[in-house]
C-alpha cells in the first residue's frame, strides 16, 4: 500500500500558515500525515521557520518532521517532542554514529517514530549500523535545501536497494506524477511531495500521482 504525504518547506510563518491551511482544507488529506521540513542554514544553505511556529497553526494530520540540520539532538529533538510530533527523521550525515544513536534513543524514549534520511551522494551502507533503531529510511531524490530541484535519476536504483535492506522506504524531493509509478515499482512505500502537490489545486495534483501509480 502506497502512502502519499504532502510536504511543507516554509521560510516564513506566513508561508507555513498558507500551506498547512491548504492541506487541512484538502479532501485528499482527511487523515494520514503531513511532512514538515526544518533547516538551519548550516546543514543545508537555507533556513526554515522555527518549530515554535507549528503550534500556532494546528492540523488534524499526524506530523512528521524532517530535520535538515546539524546535530539534531539539541535543541531540535526536544522542541519537537514538546510540539507533539509523531515521527522525526534525521539525516545520517548530520552527526557521528554516537550522536545519531543518542538522538534516535531519545525520540524512541518519548514514543516517537524515527527515520533516517540520506542524501543522493551518500553510500547507502552508511545506514546499516542504525537499521535496528529506526522505523523508516527516507531516500532523498534531490540535493536537500530548496524546492523544485531536478530529480536525480539514480534515485530509482537507490530506492530499490534500500527496499532490499529495510521494509519501509520513503522518497522525498522531486516526487511528481511522471516518476511516481517507477518509484512505487522500485519499492517505495511512501511518496513525499511538496511543490508538485501544493502549487495549484491540491486534490487534482494528488489525483495525478494516483493515476500514475495505477496506470498499466
Amino acid at each position: 500500500m502506497i502512502q502519499i504525504i504532502p510536504a511543507i518547506l516554509a521560510n516564513t510563518p506566513q508561508d507555513y500558515k498558507r500551506d498547512i491551511e491548504k492541506i487541512n482544507n484538502s479532501a485528499s488529506f482527511k487523515k494520514g500525515w503531513v511532512h514538515i521540513d526544518f533547516m538551519d542554514n548550516k546543514f543545508v544553505p537555507n533556513k526554515s521557520v522555527d518549530p515554535s511556529v507549528i503550534k500556532l497553526y494546528p492540523t488534524h494530520l499526524k506530523k512528521e518532521a524532517h530535520l535538515m540540520v546539524e546535530h539534531p539532538s539539541y535543541p531540535w529533538a526536544g522542541d519537537l517532542v514538546g510540539l507533539g510530533f509523531d515521527r522525526v527523521i534525521i539525516h545520517v550525515e548530520s552527526g557521528d554514529d554516537k550522536h545519531l544513536e543518542d538522538c534516535l534513543a531519545y525520540l524512541e524514549d518519548h514514543n516517537i517514530e524515527t527515520g533516517l534520511a540520506i542524501n543522493p551522494q551518500t553510500p547507502l551502507d552508511k545506514l546499516k549500523p542504525h537499521l535496528d533503531n529506526i522505523d523508516l529510511i527516507l531516500i532523498m531524490g534531490v540535493i536537500p535545501g530548496f524546492q523544485s530541484q531536478p530529480f536525480q535519476e539514480s534515485t530509482f536504483a537507490r530506492v530499490k536497494r534500500a527496499s532490499s535492506m529495510f521494509n519501509m522506504v520513503s522518497v522525498d524531493g522531486g516526487v511528481k506524477d511522471i516518476n511516481a509509478k517507477q518509484l512505487a515499482l522500485s519499492g517505495a512505500r511512501i511518496l513525499v511531495s511538496g511543490s508538485f502537490i501544493l502549487n495549484g489545486n491540491i486534490d487534482e495534483n494528488v489525483e495525478k500521482i494516483w493515476e500514475s501509480i495505477k496506470s498499466p
